[in-house]
């Protein structure tokens, strides 16, 4: 089975005081709304639903587990994109479905 993304997170590391809010998901893309919690700006970030393994190499056994990542930095312009325009995002959401 493999572990979806969360609807909604807050942003850590590099993307802390974002907060992320799936708006469209289809079984080969997903449309986030991302928000600025400080200055209330949004943008939207489109990207292909891209399968990962996780390993849990702390336990005894090898553990591993399939999960859905979301996309980090250097993968903009690449396997997802960015936009402020609402519907430029869902122009390149259908693109990809």
């Amino acid at each position: 089975m493999t572990k979806e993304l969360n609807q909604e997170f807050d942003g850590i590391g590099e993307v802390r005081g974002y907060l992320f809010k799936q708006i469209l998901k289809k079984p080969k893309a997903y449309l986030y709304e991302v928000t600025n919690q400080e200055t209330d700006q949004k943008h939207y970030e489109i990207f292909k639903r891209t399968i990962s393994k996780l390993y849990d190499f702390g336990a005894k056994e090898r553990i591993e587990e399939k999960a859905v990542v979301y996309p980090k930095s250097k993968s903009f312009g690449i396997w997802a994109w960015t936009s402020k325009d609402f519907i430029k995002a869902v122009d390149i959401y259908e693109s990809l479905t």
